[in-house]
């Protein structure tokens, strides 16, 4: 399957998501939570394209969990820490498949959405992006009397991690431009590692998970927006798509960032 047909089938997903939400948004006591709108989206993906439901999975395991301990790695290896997982997998397919985290914001996650990108460009690598798997965030959230959407956007933006949303110029529709995650930079800062280590990190003392090959460089890219307003209520969706587009360069140097990392076991 090529890119721009997971692309379509993503949306497909995304549109059933909508009418969840379409459909609450208008009730006195909507009832939305992170697990309805993964619910949602898999059921979505596995209505609009049958013949491929079968390769539609929930909570996938992460292919770089059994990795050994990046200080000591005798103290690791497979069946070692917590599990990590994608929140919804595409199998593959004669191609590499396709994974994405979601994320419903009733508070705000910039940490927790800074994780899943973690979480997302581990799993590409450094593969041609032809040979990539292909990998997917979808965030919503109200507006409620604080905006816990544009607070964790606000946040990731001040942090390095710019996720553009909303349609450029009022009535055009178009959706904004892919931008440049760098990686390498957001692994600089302070914030940045302590993302990456509480995503690789288990058991007490810690150890770190020994991180796989990663571009420095990625783009996101904004694929689908909704915004709905009813009683009071202003609910937003969006789903972006990571890729290597444009960013075919080196691999994010691990050992540089290994020597900020201070080990506890």
């Amino acid at each position: 399957m090529l890119a721009g047909e997971y692309q379509t089938w993503m949306k497909l997903g995304f549109k059933s998501v909508e009418s969840l939400l379409a459909g609450q948004i208008l009730r006195p006591n909507p009832y939305i939570s992170e697990e309805r709108v993964r619910s949602a989206l898999v059921d979505g993906l596995e209505h609009s394209m049958p013949a491929q439901a079968h390769r539609v999975r929930v909570e996938a395991n992460v292919g770089w969990n059994g990795s050994p301990c990046w200080h000591t790695p005798a103290h690791g290896g497979p069946g070692q820490g917590r599990i990590i997982q994608h929140d919804v997998q595409i199998l593959p397919d004669n191609d590499s498949g396709l994974v994405c985290e979601v994320k419903w914001l009733k508070q705000q996650k910039a940490a927790e959405i800074a994780r899943d990108i973690w979480k997302l460009a581990l799993s590409r690598s450094t593969v041609n992006e032809t040979a990539a798997v292909r990998t997917f965030l979808l965030v919503g959230g109200e507006k409620g009397s604080h905006d816990r959407f544009r607070q964790t956007i606000n946040n990731l933006d001040n942090h390095g991690l710019t996720l553009r949303y909303s349609p450029q110029g009022r009535h055009s529709g178009r959706l904004p431009p892919a931008r440049a995650i760098q990686l390498q930079d957001l692994a600089s800062t302070q914030w940045g590692r302590n993302q990456l280590r509480t995503l690789l990190a288990w058991g007490s003392p810690s150890h770190v998970r020994t991180p796989p090959p990663c571009r420095k460089t990625l783009r996101v890219a904004t694929r689908a927006y909704w915004i709905a307003r009813a009683h009071g209520r202003t609910w937003r969706l969006v789903l972006w798509e990571l890729d290597s587009l444009g960013y075919q360069g080196a691999p994010i140097d691990w050992n540089t960032i290994r020597s900020n990392l201070t080990f506890s076991c």
